[in-house]
């Protein structure tokens, strides 16, 4: 059931995420574009999740990749801050650059 559910809230996320980029498209230079790519980040951010839980039903294949898992932790770090707001400080910091590692990265996240 939850894999059902996990599908079908993937669907409406590519409605949403779609649309989320049509109108960062369409919105005039000079506009201030940070909360419509917030939400974009935010909306691909729930789309991985889905992913996570789609896998975790096992409706999912689970891909092993080689990444750079300092660099995918500053990335998360860096949404993740926009996400909390001012008022609390993340800090995420990594010690080296090049942590490569074989893994399926929106498991890692």
């Amino acid at each position: 059931m939850a894999g059902g559910v996990a599908h079908d809230f993937s669907n409406l996320l590519a409605v949403i995420d779609g649309n989320l980029h049509l109108t960062l498209k369409a919105l005039p230079d000079g506009d201030n574009r940070e909360p419509l790519e917030d939400a974009i980040g935010t909306s691909e951010r729930a789309t991985l999740l889905t992913k996570q839980r789609l896998a975790f039903g096992r409706k999912q294949v689970i891909e092993h990749v080689s990444f750079d898992a300092g660099k995918r932790v500053e990335d998360v770090a860096r949404m993740l801050q926009r996400v909390l707001g001012e008022r609390i400080t993340l800090d995420a910091s990594v010690q080296e650059r090049d942590l490569w590692v074989n893994a399926d990265p929106k498991q890692v996240e």
